[in-house]
């Protein structure tokens, strides 16, 4: 089982323009499959459909000026998208904007959780913590580096 990738998906712009496209991207980097409801499937020249070629057959056009983009269709699409990519996310990791900057959106450690999971087992997170329900093990080093792995100790994802 290969790693993990934490880290960003798109950055510097709310623009659904700009976002459908590459969360669509991210899906299709992970191999998962693209929500079926989506508005923009049957409108997509505007992306580069080499990129994703699942929908390479169904294409038809949509530029920066089209009305779609501020519909609520497009909304609906965002929000499918967002859960699509929220169910991709291993134990302990979330989609979506990283605290302190609205405006990049990726895959993240929730340290939180992770935290309270330390201060619940009340030992020491160095040796790694087991969390049966969530099939892995959290391990916290002294300088706060996380690891999960599941319980085989294969390394799901890890952060610095």
């Amino acid at each position: 089982m290969a790693q993990f990738q934490l880290g960003s998906v798109s950055t510097g712009t709310l623009r659904t323009e700009d976002l459908i496209p590459a969360f669509m991207s991210a899906l299709d980097r992970l191999g998962k499959e693209l929500p079926g409801d989506l508005e923009c499937l049957s409108r997509l020249e505007y992306i580069d459909v080499t990129t994703i070629p699942q929908i390479a057959d169904n294409v038809s056009v949509i530029d920066d000026d089209d009305d779609y983009w501020n519909s609520e269709e497009a909304g609906w699409d965002m929000e499918s998208l967002t859960q699509a990519l929220e169910e991709c996310c291993p134990p302990f990791v979330y989609f979506g904007a990283i605290e302190g900057d609205g405006a990049d959106f990726g895959f993240w450690p929730d340290i939180e959780t992770i935290q309270e999971i330390v201060n619940i087992a009340e030992c020491d997170a160095s040796q790694g913590i087991s969390c049966p329900d969530d099939g892995v093990i959290v391990q916290v080093s002294d300088h706060g580096n996380v690891t999960v792995m599941d319980l085989d100790r294969t390394v799901l994802w890890s952060t610095v």
